[in-house]
């Protein structure tokens, strides 16, 4: 179990991963426990059903690299001779413009430094070059104590280099590869691909879901547990943001 104390204004909110158990009493504090291994009511909390993609790397690099679909493997082969470079690195205080920027670009939501500080201690970033430009880069966290690692963000340039988007979709799917056999040097156990939505409509989701699932691996389902406190202010504090924002 992994916890993290995450500064919003003057607030503490307390973030956890792969929680077993947890108090009831925890309904008065901004808590979020995060992939649990629990099913059961928790008074005070509110329960939502999570799905993610996880990739096993007990087995060969081999028999792993050969559960990716066809044309990835086929990409990934292409990518590695296209002159890239990959680096791993503990630093992601540039990261924070460069993720924003594409967050920006396809309508996401940006990532605060807040919540980078806050995993900083077990978060890796890898990212792909070409000459001097980022073509692509990935956040993970690591659960070393559970074999576990878990992809937290990920962001391209694919808009910004024109004629360029299939080098930056070779390049990506080559940086996941090298970042599962990071991974599996290290001795993590499975790769989780961080979410995966299941929807049937959302089409921007349904294409995430599709570039995720095209590495193989495995569904699992985990529930979330939200402090009852913190369910509501996050409501009323996000309603406020959009319409001072002038969405609403």
């Amino acid at each position: 179990m992994s916890q993290y104390l995450i500064k919003i204004g003057r607030l503490n909110v307390h973030h956890t991963y792969y929680l077993n158990e947890f108090k009831s009493n925890e309904f008065c504090k901004f808590v979020i426990h995060c992939q649990t291994g629990l099913t059961s009511f928790k008074f005070g909390f509110i329960r939502r059903r999570c799905l993610t993609l996880v990739k096993s790397l007990s087995e060969p690099l081999a028999n792993i690299f050969s559960g990716f679909l066809p044309n990835y493997r086929n990409e990934i082969r292409k990518a590695e001779k296209d002159g890239l470079v990959i680096e791993f690195t503990k630093d992601f205080d540039w990261y924070l413009n460069f993720h924003n920027e594409f967050s920006i670009s396809k309508g996401l939501p940006i990532v605060r430094k807040e919540l980078l500080a806050a995993y900083q201690d077990d978060l890796i970033v890898s990212f792909v070059k070409c000459d001097d430009i980022i073509l692509c880069a990935h956040v993970h966290q690591i659960y070393p104590t559970i074999g576990v690692v878990r992809l937290l963000f990920s962001s391209s340039y694919r808009f910004k280099i024109l004629g360029n988007s299939q080098l930056v979709g070779r390049a990506n799917k080559w940086l996941h590869w090298e970042d599962m056999k990071n991974f599996k040097e290290m001795g993590i156990v499975y790769y989780d691909f961080g979410g995966y939505s299941g929807s049937a409509i959302d089409q921007k989701k349904i294409g995430i879901d599709k570039f995720k699932k095209g590495f193989g691996g495995n569904l699992v389902e985990t529930i979330e547990y939200t402090s009852i406190s913190y369910y509501c202010f996050s409501g009323v504090y996000y309603f406020v943001k959009k319409i001072i924002n002038g969405v609403i």
